[in-house]
């Protein structure tokens, strides 16, 4: 991938993209992503409350307080924690799940290995019980 890289530079530089111009843009979107990383750990901490039965309780007010950018990246980090499950959830479900959750008195649903519900204006989710198996 490197040769292929720098075999394109020369097209790169003639295009107003030199190096140096690369390297600054590559430090920016790192930059960017660093802020978006404390952003969502940040609502993590402040929206979400974590149980030792592994499921955790939402704070509503402050998940809609919150950009939608972080708010999906958050919710998609407590679905992986609580429903043990290495990918992401497709970005259409996990938006229909923030605006589920979003929205007072919802029914309850599962999504992504996990189960959320609302009892008395607390909002929750667990992992999703599965029977086991037979055979």
């Amino acid at each position: 991938a490197r040769t292929a890289v720098r075999a394109l530079l020369p097209a790169l530089a003639a295009a107003g993209l030199p190096p140096v111009r690369i390297a600054a843009t590559a430090a920016r979107m790192r930059r960017a992503r660093q802020a978006l990383e404390q952003a969502t750990e940040d609502l993590l901490a402040s929206a979400f409350s974590f149980g030792a039965a592994g499921d955790c309780r939402v704070d509503r007010a402050r998940l809609a307080a919150a950009p939608v950018e972080i708010a999906l990246r958050a919710l998609d980090r407590a679905l992986r924690r609580i429903g043990g499950r290495d990918l992401p959830p497709r970005l259409e479900r996990l938006e229909r799940a923030l605006a589920k959750v979003l929205t007072p008195g919802f029914r309850p649903a599962t999504y992504s290995g996990c189960r959320f519900l609302e009892q008395r204006g607390v909002i929750r989710i667990e992992r999703e019980h599965r029977p086991p198996r037979r055979g």
